[in-house]
């Protein structure tokens, strides 16, 4: 059946999405002021600086194996398991399985810049940071670049890992909606 304009564009649009989501995929707006504040737990690290070097190495991984998959059109999503938590997973698969059905790929790689310690303990460490997506391009089946022309290149994002004996997995990742510090 052919594809239609309409359903490319939506295509390409879930493509830009997981690319600048999952990092993150959107989980709706995060207010840090609207939570409570967690109990504090023994820290696993032995300063915010090797918490944020942790976390930075954890997505740095991540997103090699997102890029992967991605260059791939969603096949062998498997490959992404030993970088995200088991309750984040079933999120980044349906993501890929959109890329798939959709018939696009993803080149190029996002990167996360200017990340910054939100929290670190023995159950969660978070940070904000930007994540740039200005080197990738989402092409369909054709090969031809559909790129949404007004996707921001660089997003505000909160990510969340969790602890995996000695490594952290990604277990969320939302867009920041508070002031934009990229």
């Amino acid at each position: 059946m052919p594809r239609t304009r309409r359903t490319v564009a939506a295509a390409a649009a879930v493509a830009f999405g997981l690319v600048a989501a999952l990092a993150g995929c959107d989980a709706g707006p995060v207010d840090p002021t609207s939570s409570s504040p967690p109990s504090p737990a023994p820290p696993i690290f032995a300063s915010d600086e090797e918490a944020l070097a942790a976390a930075e190495a954890a997505y740095a991984a991540y997103a090699a194996a997102d890029a992967a998959i991605l260059a791939d059109g969603g096949k062998g999503s498997d490959r992404i398991k030993e970088h995200v938590s088991a309750t984040y997973e079933p999120t980044v698969l349906k993501a890929y399985a959109q890329i798939a059905e959709g018939g696009l790929v993803v080149r190029g790689e996002g990167s996360i810049e200017g990340a910054r310690l939100i929290e670190a303990n023995r159950e969660v460490v978070q940070i904000y940071a930007c994540l740039d997506v200005g080197g990738t391009v989402v092409l369909n089946a054709e090969g031809a670049d559909v790129t949404p022309p007004e996707r921001p290149l660089r997003t505000p994002m909160l990510l969340r890992f969790v602890p995996d004996e000695d490594r952290l997995l990604l277990d969320g990742s939302e867009k920041w909606d508070g002031d934009d510090f990229c």
